[in-house]
């Protein structure tokens, strides 16, 4: 098991260099995705930058029709709880 994506990035270069395989970028970010697994407890990735990387699995967004009032789609106290609509795959208990 590979716990570095700058290694097992090397590691998939020299591959597909031994394979004779030009990758591409959405080839490659395919095969990152497909064998990428989230650690909690490793370092946050870096960007090219040096800026750490966003993670995608913690955005969150909220569809309010615009017809509404935006009003009714807000927590009444503040809180970060009692949005519009229970999350995709969850139910209202």
């Amino acid at each position: 098991m590979v716990t570095d994506r700058k290694v097992f990035e090397g590691i998939l270069d020299d591959a597909a260099k031994r394979a004779g395989i030009k990758l591409t970028a959405p080839v490659r970010k395919a095969i990152l995705n497909a064998l990428a697994e989230r650690n909690e407890t490793e370092t946050v990735c870096l960007g090219r930058d040096g800026k750490p990387e966003e993670d995608p699995e913690l955005r969150d967004t909220e569809r309010v029709p615009l017809a509404e009032d935006v009003t009714a789609f807000t927590p009444a106290n503040g809180s970060s709880t009692g949005w519009g609509s229970p999350r995709c795959g969850t139910s209202a208990s």
